[in-house]
């Protein structure tokens, strides 16, 4: 800051564009800068100044018609060696402003700062220097800048502008008056903002001006008063403004404590969403492109999704110590959809009865039944399914359907397997190729079955059998359509009813009744299984033998010896269970009371055996009806 020769101040003046017009606010300045300096004039013919002591240049424009009086006139030069030795000192410069004249009172008192303070460079934007030397709080994000800080620069320049019209009055009255100019002085000013949610108290701090005092404690402390602060005052920044003495910078003096919003509801998924596809291995250690798994499965009461409630938030407050009270987070969108439940505690989504998972329509739904709208193919793989299977096209060679509900297929049925808890329904018939298999807990139903292992726990239907292993704890029909049964074995308990068995080429037919099919395989497995706890138990009982001859056995032996009677123990109580349950087996065998053979005509060469009691068809018969007599004799007889 600089004054003017009669010692006042002057700074608000300099690098004004004079050429301006004035307004009410502006008025002439009592001294203009002037950097031009001025020349010392020496005449030849003074008398006050010695000719040894002036340096008088060379004059190229002395006429020179005559020589002897110019000499007479001109003086000698001065010898170099008589020159005083030090230079004379150089004018003073004066420092030329760094500020221009601006129309905004807070950037013009920033650029009348830097110019006083002696700061290098010229003046930048005020904005841009409060902005980027603010002070920030924790919270970052409750300075927004787009609104707050923008409303504190309106502020501030408000302030700005009073303090430039006071001093401008100051000087106008001093002007006009016979006195002498005053000099102007004003203290430090504060600048306060609260922003409109009541969250910051943003201050900074004017410099003085002239012989101002500086910011001081009390000003501070009125200001918070003023603004009716109770919580969130910074101390850390009240020392520093004091300390510092650091003005046009933005300082959070108060911060509130904002309220945090609740968490949302969330779900935690156990099951995609999306179709995620695995395929099984072949015993290889390949990859078995027909075990494809594409349905997930669910059992009842299994979870889908665990629902995570929202949480309420916290409370915050303000710097006038008003309660802000947080917004609650939202409870989470369930996906219920059809065959699934909200559990009691209201934590998980679970499913209502078995079937499998799907997603569809933005809800989890449980399906019963799952329909396949195509092939049992590579695009499908391989199905396992708790419920029902329903497949619209083919099942085509060497894929497996297994469900514990029903299967049905509206298509052929080729060399696949088929396991079925409940009826197995074919409606175009298979062909097993000697390779296919149908297992079924109920009923197997299919127009023909052709070179296939047909296993039922109920009844077989079919228009035709050929060439094909049946096992049947019912009846086996085959009087729709063609009717026929020809070659293969057929075993049934109770019946087998036909239009025609056998043919005319003699292809052989075998026909057991009176037994129950799969008691009797799982009867031909216990035995296998008991002779192998057999073998096992004579070796234990061997080396038991072996050990007990020996006499001072080590602790090692010792307890050798001790397993191995352990285990033997644990083969013989097997071993009871598994002729327990033989016995079973042999008494519901015996419960089989009537076992029959219908057809309208036999032909050679059929085996029929019922019970234990075998005969074999050497002719062709009509309307037969073979049965098993008191006697223990097969008796044929007409058909009524």
């Amino acid at each position: 800051m600089a004054k003017n020769q009669n010692g006042k101040w002057g700074f608000f003046f300099k690098g004004r564009d004079n050429s301006e017009s004035k307004n009410d606010d502006a008025f002439s300045p009592a001294e203009e800068f002037s950097d031009s300096s001025e020349e010392l004039t020496i005449s030849r013919n003074s008398e006050e100044t010695p000719a040894t002591d002036a340096i008088v240049p060379f004059d190229m424009n002395i006429p020179q018609e005559d020589t002897d009086s110019q000499q007479s006139t001109v003086p000698e030069p001065v010898p170099v060696s008589s020159l005083p030795l030090t230079p004379p000192e150089p004018a003073p410069v004066k420092k030329k402003p760094t500020f221009a004249y601006t129309s905004d009172p807070l950037q013009f008192l920033y650029n009348v700062w830097l110019d006083e303070t002696d700061q290098d460079g010229i003046s930048g934007d005020i904005s841009d220097y409060m902005t980027h030397h603010a002070e920030r709080p924790e919270n970052d994000s409750l300075y927004n800048f787009d609104v707050n800080v923008k409303r504190f620069f309106m502020q501030a320049r408000i302030v700005a502008k009073k303090r430039l019209n006071d001093y401008t009055a100051a000087l106008r009255r001093a002007v006009s008056s016979d006195t002498e100019q005053p000099e102007y002085s004003a203290p430090a000013e504060l600048i306060s903002y609260i922003t409109p949610d009541g969250m910051l108290l943003l201050v900074a701090v004017l410099p003085p001006i002239g012989k101002g005092l500086h910011i001081q404690a009390s000003q501070l402390t009125d200001c918070i008063q003023t603004a009716g602060v109770r919580n969130g005052t910074s101390r850390a920044f009240l020392k520093k403004i004091i300390d510092t003495k650091s003005y046009f910078t933005i300082y959070p003096l108060a911060v509130g404590n904002p309220a945090i919003p609740g968490k949302d509801g969330t779900l935690i998924e156990r099951f995609p969403r999306g179709s995620e596809v695995t395929y099984g291995e072949t015993d290889t250690g390949n990859i078995d492109f027909t075990s494809r798994n594409f349905f997930k499965e669910i059992k009842k009461n299994e979870v889908i999704c665990d629902i995570l409630p929202p949480s309420k938030g916290t409370n915050g407050i303000d710097i006038r110590g008003k309660a802000i009270l947080a917004k609650p987070g939202k409870v989470a969108r369930i996906p219920q959809g059809k065959n699934t439940v909200i559990s009691d505690d209201g934590k998980a989504l679970i499913a209502a009865t078995d079937g499998y998972i799907s997603f569809r329509q933005g809800t989890f739904q449980v399906i019963q039944v799952l329909e396949i709208h195509g092939n049992v193919d590579f695009s499908v793989g391989n199905l396992k399914y708790h419920g029902g299977i329903v497949v619209h096209g083919d099942v085509l060679n060497g894929f497996e359907i297994q469900a514990e509900g029903d299967v049905v297929v509206h298509g052929v049925v080729e060399a696949a397997h088929i396991t079925s808890g409940g009826n197995i329904i074919i409606h175009n018939g298979m062909n097993g190729n000697f390779e296919g298999e149908l297992n079924a807990a109920g009923d197997v139903r299919s127009p023909f079955l052709e070179n296939t292992l047909v296993s039922a726990g109920k009844d077989v239907y079919a228009g035709s059998i050929i060439c094909c292993d049946v096992f049947c704890d019912g009846t086996i029909y085959a009087n729709s359509r063609m009717g026929i049964i020809i070659g293969g074995t057929l075993t049934a308990m109770h019946a087998i009813k036909a239009r025609i068995i056998g043919n005319k080429a003699g292809r052989k037919t075998e026909l057991i009744l009176g037994t129950l099919p799969h008691a009797i395989r799982e009867k031909d497995g216990l035995e296998k299984y008991e002779k192998t706890v057999d073998d096992t138990m004579n070796l234990l009982e061997k080396n038991i033998t072996y050990l007990k001859s020996i006499e001072n056995l080590s602790d090692q032996k010792a307890n050798v010896l001790k397993q191995l009677e352990d285990q033997y123990q644990l083969y013989l109580a097997q071993k009871e269970s598994l002729q327990q349950r033989q016995e079973a087996i042999l008494q519901q065998l015996d419960l089989v009371e009537e076992a029959v053979i219908e057809c309208r005509t036999i032909y050679p060469i059929t085996n029929i055996t019922i019970r234990s009691v075998s005969t074999k068809i050497t002719e062709i018969i009509k309307d037969a009806r073979i049965t098993l007599t008191e006697n223990g004799d097969i008796e044929v007889t007409k058909l009524r």
